[in-house]
């Protein structure tokens, strides 16, 4: 899977072939999902340590970032690439088969 973690704005602008967009920041992560039920994010908390907003994320999380498949990710710079992989990791996710190939 090639996923491009930039938001769609970024990612209509331009993009590398066969990347598919899943915006971090809008869907997966924002450091205070966990306590504003207003913010729509997966986990909150700190990528090393993620909270489950809902009692699906993990679920949720799992269709978009397969666990059997091998995952090359990239964005902007690096970091939202460095903060998902860290809260795969904390999932527990088989870090072997994703990559950062970098913004």
């Amino acid at each position: 899977m090639y996923i491009d973690l930039r938001d769609y704005s970024n990612y209509a602008k331009k993009h590398l072939r066969n990347f598919e967009c899943i915006p971090y920041f809008a869907l997966i992560f924002n450091a205070n999902a966990h306590t504003d039920a207003s913010l729509p994010q997966l986990y909150g908390g700190a990528p090393t340590d993620p909270v489950p907003v809902y009692q699906e994320s993990d679920e949720i999380l799992e269709a978009l970032f397969p666990r059997n498949k091998t995952i090359f990710l990239m964005c902007q710079s690096g970091g939202r690439v460095s903060q998902l992989m860290n809260l795969l990791k904390a999932r527990g996710w088989d870090m072997s088969k994703v990559y950062n190939v970098g913004g």
